[in-house]
């Protein structure tokens, strides 16, 4: 896939034989868990955790709300694990209960009206180093920031994020398209904005000669 911008900063190619390596490694993980191997359900924690936060993050635009999902969630999954029927499908199942429970958090925040201020944009440094990516992403709609996210952080292909977001195919590839647009709007116009506030600076900053 030939992406270009700020994409690139989070997809790469990942060789066919990890894939179906990581795959197995899913697959027997939760069949252990289903045994109640709590060996397994640690290994299963640690290897998804990170990812499903990231992905809890997107979505909330808080990282510490996102620890808040991620704590329910897991509880969530670890409940729902004995009756899941096909291992392999780990992981779309565990990002559509992540994803309804962003929702969910999301929905309460605007209920209770908690939600007053913007949360600071530095905080999210932790997770990636493109600090500019995250803050476009903030802006996009959550539908939109759910689309991209899977798609461009997680790796899913349009089938499976219509599977975890149960929406139609065509659904999805029209939010792909159009938040792709959108996100090369803001992340062009920042861009912009910010290229002529350096100008401005320069051009405001007294310079030696002018001091005597």
């Amino acid at each position: 896939m030939n992406l270009r911008g700020p994409w690139r900063v989070y997809y790469t190619v990942t060789d066919s034989n990890d894939v179906l390596q990581g795959r197995v490694v899913d697959e027997f993980l939760v069949m252990r868990c289903q045994t109640g191997d709590r060996d397994a359900l640690s290994a299963l924690i640690t290897k998804w955790q990170p990812p499903f936060l990231r992905y809890a993050s997107v979505m909330t635009r808080n990282p510490d709300m996102a620890k808040d999902v991620m704590q329910e969630a897991w509880m969530k999954i670890i409940r729902g694990l004995p009756k899941l029927r096909d291992p392999l499908k780990f992981p779309a199942w565990a990002f559509r209960i992540i994803n309804n429970q962003c929702l969910d958090m999301l929905r309460r925040v605007r209920v209770h009206e908690e939600l007053t201020d913007v949360p600071d944009n530095r905080s999210m440094r932790q997770l990636e180093a493109n600090e500019q990516v995250w803050w476009v992403l903030e802006q996009l709609s959550p539908e939109h920031r759910a689309v991209l996210a899977l798609h461009y952080l997680q790796g899913f292909e349009v089938k499976d994020i219509a599977a975890i977001l149960r929406k139609p195919q065509g659904t999805i590839k029209s939010r792909l398209h159009n938040g792709r647009e959108r996100f090369r709007e803001i992340f062009e116009a920042q861009a912009s904005e910010d290229t002529n506030h350096e100008r401005a600076g320069h051009q405001d900053s007294p310079s030696l000669a002018g001091s005597y």
